[in-house]
């Protein structure tokens, strides 16, 4: 399965043209210069975009965050993602649904983990589903928990089919443009601060309107 869906981006990033990198990669290094924990988070709609441009980045030696771990989840969507993840060398974590010792056991793995974490930072709650551009409750404890920085990533699309979580997942259609931004760090749960309500959505939604003018302003 890994080889047969890393064939697919291959041969899916080599039809895009991504913007926003230089940019991406100068906040990147300004925020690995805290020398503070990371926790890298951004909608589940993100994953097949963000997946596509690690591959296109890859080719050429290149990635955004090289240390990174990748938290995936034991649904379908997050065993092909860590699938991939693992043929181009990345490390994987899982995080798992089941609400019983074993998640617990995955949260306190994560926790304590001294690489930067890539998350999602949306999708499901006890409710079945967490609007767009909510951040789910867990993400606030578990970036305190870690005393971390919270670094919000987007990617914006221009075309893309849609499909799980609720028509979430976006899947870049060949010669489409894919705009990447880095939003501004939230500082608060470093060093044992407590985040606001909200702060991580109102940074997740900058990063996303970041990505969309860069979009906007690419195809006009």
């Amino acid at each position: 399965m890994a080889a047969t869906a890393v064939r697919m981006l291959d041969a899916l990033s080599s039809r895009l043209t991504v913007v926003g990198l230089a940019v991406a990669e100068d906040r990147l290094r300004e925020v690995r210069e805290l020398n503070l924990p990371l926790v890298f988070y951004h909608p589940i709609g993100d994953v097949i975009p963000r997946l596509a441009i690690d591959r296109m980045l890859n080719r050429s030696r290149r990635r955004l965050v090289a240390d990174a771990v990748f938290v995936c989840s034991d649904t379908w969507i997050g065993r092909v993602s860590a699938a991939i993840l693992l043929q181009m060398g990345r490390r994987v974590m899982f995080l798992r649904k089941v609400a019983d010792a074993r998640r617990v056991h995955d949260m306190r793995a994560l926790v304590l983990e001294e690489s930067p974490i890539c998350i999602v930072a949306d999708g499901r709650d006890e409710s079945g589903q967490l609007p767009q551009g909510r951040v789910h409750p867990g993400l606030y404890r578990f970036v305190e928990s870690r005393e971390a920085v919270a670094v919000p990533v987007s990617v914006a699309v221009s075309s893309a089919m849609r499909l799980l979580e609720g028509g979430r997942v976006q899947i870049p259609t060949p010669g489409s443009v894919l705009a990447v931004a880095v939003g501004s760090p939230v500082l608060e749960g470093a060093k044992g601060g407590e985040i606001r309500a909200g702060s991580l959505e109102k940074a997740l939604l900058a990063s996303r309107a970041a990505a969309e003018e860069l979009l906007h302003n690419h195809l006009r």
